[in-house]
């Protein structure tokens, strides 16, 4: 049974169509694209192309339209129930007795150049790896509060009043970061998850430890990585799903424990209405099967967070299996959110927000594994509700993990070619896969080592340029552009349009240069988009976070307390028909007809 439910799972998701967004009718009218205005920036998109030269792709997680794709029409179905026997997770248990599992993330293939002369490097004998990876083991977790995150209630012997409080939970390639929303009291907070100073307290890292059947966040004697990513390449894998819900249930069991520790005193006598609320890239939010898995993994998670078993594989497939439905006797509502929605709700009701302007945004969310840019619309809706029109929505892999592995890719290629020693390429390939928080992603390829000499580049391509091409591809080019392109806005409504860039690869000098690119197209001058920055919510508590580090928390504080209206695909514009008059000789008889 659950093999074939699992099976229906994956042709529901397979048979969706490509996540290319559509637009809301409008009476306006916009001028087709010419041949003219498209030539100016097929050069740009042609630098996406998948298919360059290098190794193979493990995990394929690009969810963009192609560019000459046509919309097929959607069948009605109805998305299958998640059934996941146990027997299925004996699976994991024979599998993962080896050293440590890693789950490895696509490497982004640059376009090929078939004719480009191999690159000559000068290596010194004292030559070796600059790279800063930290220590992938040393987690250093807050270890009271995971016992203590069992409990879903404050324990007291009266309660004086109710109230909801949501946990919002960013669920990230390299770290997850959580915050509680306590709309009543009109305060948020921030929950750290390690002992480290400032923002890295609040980030725990994406790592599932496991020894033999049981799960652990801070040791085993395997690492599950990519945790994230490897789930949206294969939503049907139950060994994934399995390894994502005792994730997120781990890292529940700490958030929550934190809360009812530190805030006692505020809790003591209310009796909590949790809400749980995930997030989702928008591109794979608009496609239902990935919604409801996520929301399904989520009550699972939740349910396995307030067990007091140990959390093991087998365990967790036994949640699975039985997860079906919301479950009342946790008193909880599960949500899935667009993490570019939530990102943007500390603006939103920020003094800056207009609601008589157009309310258009361009944002791009860097990340480890990917990319994630949207243009939207933000409109407020009744009852303190918020919806969201999505134009153009694109997940693509050039996060700053898929840019180090690309630059890696280059390096081993010529250490290769100039016979370079064995333990200098070795340690390279060491920290190749690496996506933990503690790597530190250089600001050039050049930085990777020391004591080699680099020629010149024919035509200054670089590994940097060439990588740096297909973001600007993804975010000018796919989001941006071709929302005209394919007549989802006009031109009036997309110069001068807000972009905020987000994540923690925004921090990086490389991605930095997208907001320069954004001001200006080559063949489209009226195309642009000026940078704006999120400002911290005046009623968000993180102890030791500095003001410039806010956006890494900004999709976990927008989960905490952003209530979603509608969140739909935006249909092209309609055209204004031309009546087609008579010609003035039409009124006449030819004399050669009497």
């Amino acid at each position: 049974m659950a093999k074939s439910i699992r099976e229906a799972m994956q042709a529901a998701i397979s048979k969706q169509p490509p996540c290319e967004a559509l637009t809301a009718p409008s009476t306006a009218t916009a001028r087709p694209p010419t041949q003219s205005d498209s030539v100016a920036v097929e050069k740009l998109l042609t630098a996406a192309n998948p298919k360059g030269r290098g190794g193979q792709n493990l995990i394929r997680v690009t969810y963009g339209p192609s560019s000459g794709a046509r919309r097929k029409k959607k069948k009605h179905h109805e998305s299958p129930a998640i059934n996941l026997s146990p027997a299925g997770a004996v699976t994991v248990r024979g599998e993962d007795q080896r050293s440590v599992v890693q789950v490895a993330t696509p490497i982004a293939k640059p376009p090929p150049h078939p004719k480009a002369p191999r690159r000559k490097l000068q290596i010194s004998p004292h030559a070796s790896l600059a790279l800063s990876t930290g220590n992938a083991c040393d987690i250093r977790l807050l270890t009271k509060f995971e016992a203590l995150g069992r409990a879903v209630q404050v324990e007291s012997s009266r309660r004086t009043d109710q109230r909801e409080v949501v946990l919002g939970l960013d669920f990230g390639t390299s770290c997850t970061k959580g915050v509680f929303g306590d709309p009543s009291l009109g305060r948020s907070f921030a929950v750290p998850f390690r002992e480290r100073p400032g923002l890295d307290a609040f980030l725990l890292p994406a790592v599932l430890f496991q020894t033999g059947d049981a799960f652990s966040l801070d040791a085993g004697t395997h690492a599950h990585r990519d945790l994230k990513l490897a789930l949206l390449a294969h939503p049907e894998d139950l060994r994934l799903q399995v390894r994502a819900v005792a994730y997120l249930a781990l890292a529940i069991r700490r958030a929550r424990g934190w809360l009812l520790t530190t805030q006692a005193a505020v809790y003591k006598t209310t009796e909590i209405y949790w809400r749980f609320t995930l997030g989702l890239p928008a591109a794979q939010h608009l496609r239902a099967p990935f919604t409801d898995l996520f929301r399904v993994l989520a009550e699972a998670a939740w349910s396995v967070s307030t067990s007091s078993e140990e959390v093991t594989a087998i365990f967790v497939a036994a949640k699975l299996a039985g997860v079906s439905a919301p479950t009342p006797e946790h008193d909880l509502e599960v949500t899935v959110v667009p993490e570019i929605a939530a990102q943007i709700y500390g603006f939103v009701v920020s003094s800056r927000f207009d609601r008589q302007a157009p309310n258009l945004y361009l944002m791009a969310d860097v990340g480890a594994g990917t990319v994630d840019s949207s243009l939207f619309r933000v409109k407020r809706a009744g009852r303190g509700k918020w919806d969201f029109e999505f134009y153009t929505s694109l997940v693509e892999p050039n996060g700053a993990s898929n840019l180090h592995r690309h630059r890696s890719k280059w390096w081993a290629e010529e250490l290769i070619a100039c016979e370079a020693s064995e333990p200098l390429r070795a340690k390279l390939e060491e920290a190749r896969f690496q996506t933990d928080i503690g790597l530190r992603v250089p600001a050039s390829y050049a930085d990777y080592f020391t004591g080699i000499q680099i020629e010149p580049f024919e035509r200054n391509r670089t590994p940097d340029v060439e990588f740096f091409d297909r973001v600007v591809a993804q975010v000018q080019g796919k989001t941006f552009w071709r929302a005209w392109k394919n007549q989802l806005l006009p031109q009036s409504s997309l110069t001068g349009i807000p972009f905020f860039l987000c994540g923690g690869g925004g921090r990086m000098e490389f991605y930095q240069k997208l907001e320069v690119e954004l001001r200006n197209m080559p063949g489209c001058s009226w195309l642009k988009a000026e940078p704006w920055r999120l400002a911290v919510p005046s009623d968000l508590e993180a102890l030791g976070l500095d003001e410039e580090d806010y956006d890494r928390l900004s999709v976990a504080y927008g989960l905490s307390r952003l209530e979603v209206g509608r969140v739909v695909q935006a249909m092209p514009m309609s055209r204004l028909e031309t009546t087609q008059f008579p010609s003035w000789r039409e009124n006449y008889v030819d004399k050669d007809q009497c």
